[in-house]
């Protein structure tokens, strides 16, 4: 076999080889972003952005869904994944707890629980997606205001 006849039929036979694996890796990836995606869909169906006062005598906080005309006291402030609550509130918090109960995203926290959170002011986290987890899953913030209740609000990331 000469050069010629490697660049004319040779070449071309591991050309086309190399994009069907290529077309392949594509295919698998857009496969788990949709899995991801339904699953994140679904938690978002089940439920909405909530602030509730998290029940003392129960073992498990559950969020009851807040009034229509409520104003949020925290707000989430995402660029990729450098994240950041911010109060919203007149007055200082402490941030108690954050944690993604449904899986699928790990939280890496800058600073140490319990934080305290004076108003217009965020406490920073880094959220990361995790393989074959949800696109979207919700994000569960307990914190404390002035009068020392232990509220609960329910972000989604």
């Amino acid at each position: 076999m000469d050069w010629s006849m490697f660049w004319a039929s040779v070449f071309p036979a591991y050309l086309g080889a190399v994009g069907s694996i290529a077309a392949s890796a594509v295919a698998v990836i857009a496969f788990l972003r949709d899995i991801r995606t339904r699953k994140g869909l679904n938690e978002v169906a089940q439920s909405s952005s909530t602030t509730t006062d998290a029940p003392t005598n129960e073992p498990s906080i559950v969020p009851r869904l807040g009034t229509s005309d409520q104003t949020q006291p925290l707000e989430l402030v995402a660029h990729g994944s450098q994240t950041a609550i911010r109060n919203l509130t007149e007055h200082p918090i402490e941030i108690v707890d954050i944690r993604v109960p449904s899986g699928g995203k790990t939280i890496t926290l800058r600073s140490e629980f319990p934080g305290v959170v004076q108003p217009g002011e965020g406490f920073g986290l880094i959220v990361h997606d995790l393989l074959g987890g949800p696109a979207i899953a919700a994000m569960l913030v307990e914190w404390r205001g002035v009068g020392g209740q232990l509220r609960l609000t329910k972000f989604f990331v």
